[in-house]
């Protein structure tokens, strides 16, 4: 998220506070709703931030969401499907 923003501050300051509304809406409905969205891979999912070419991928351990990953559409996103997560 922290790229994300650098980037529309550098080149569309005025979409800055867009952008973290977008993530904001997309973390909401995470929360109310963490199984309505598809798995993009056994045990991840993701939903798209609205108004913006990102996606946040997450997973749901017991009652608890992680979001893992926040991804430009265009970026290779097969790091997120390793076998080994750990990492998370």
């Amino acid at each position: 998220m922290d790229n994300a923003a650098a980037w529309y501050a550098g080149e569309a300051p005025e979409q800055v506070a867009r952008l973290l509304s977008s993530f904001k809406t997309a973390r909401g409905r995470i929360r109310r709703q963490p199984y309505l969205f598809r798995e993009a891979e056994p045990g991840i999912r993701r939903i798209a931030m609205p108004g913006f070419p990102y996606h946040l991928w997450y997973v749901t351990e017991d009652e608890e969401i992680v979001i893992v990953a926040i991804t430009h559409f265009r970026q290779d996103t097969l790091y997120l499907v390793d076998d080994d997560r750990s990492q998370w």
